[in-house]
């Protein structure tokens, strides 16, 4: 039998063939995969990223609503509970008063009010007909005070209750327990804080155990 040699040409022809794809590359359904893989272990590292970093500023305006309703019911409690001397014409009111009714009701007029503090004659969603809305700040946070004044079987005084009340040219208060309810405003759930004052007494009646 004999055996013969290619020919250069013939060992030309064979090494430009086609041959099988290396094992060692990559198939275009395989860069698919692999790019889709990646896209998707991206995404999720990005939204538990930002769910982590949401958590974290909800925690901190949480915490600084809290410090807010600590520093506003401490000032609202120390005050005396009205005027020394009524009817205190001169009386400065809202945040700048010198006793609890001046701050946060002062007055039963509805058509009187300001930005920073209303009388509700009518009620609206949270702030019931007979209350006083009032705009307190703290350190950037904004409380509102919702105030209602009881009387002394434990109802409260409505609209008609406190017809005409200023307390500019009252010769009394309407109420000797006023009910306050604080609500901080922040970006997660609401923060509120509620207590009590009653005339003539220096401490907070019923006051909740911290804030809610």
């Amino acid at each position: 039998m004999r055996v013969t040699s290619p020919t250069p040409a013939e060992s030309a022809s064979r090494s430009s063939r086609p041959g099988r794809p290396s094992a060692a590359g990559f198939s275009l359904l395989e860069v698919i995969i692999a790019g889709a893989l990646l896209l998707v272990t991206v995404t999720g590292a990005t939204a538990c990223v930002t769910a982590v970093s949401g958590a974290g500023r909800q925690a901190e305006d949480a915490m600084a609503a809290d410090r807010a309703l600590a520093a506003v019911a401490a000032r609202l409690g120390s005050l005396p509970f009205c005027p020394s001397e009524l009817p205190a014409s001169a009386a400065a009111r809202g945040a700048g008063a010198a006793d609890l009714v001046s701050a946060v009701f002062p007055h039963a007029d509805a058509a009187g009010g300001s930005e920073d503090g209303r009388f509700i004659d009518v009620g609206e969603d949270g702030l019931p007909a007979g209350s006083f809305a009032t705009c307190l700040r703290f350190d950037g946070v904004t409380v509102v005070c919702v105030a209602r004044f009881r009387d002394a079987a434990g109802g409260w005084l409505g609209p008609g209750d406190l017809a005409g009340y200023d307390v500019g040219t009252a010769a009394g208060v309407p109420a000797a327990v006023l009910a306050l309810d604080l609500r901080a405003v922040t970006s997660g759930r609401p923060r509120s804080y509620r207590f009590e004052r009653r005339a003539g007494a220096t401490t907070i009646l019923d006051p909740e155990a911290g804030p809610s």
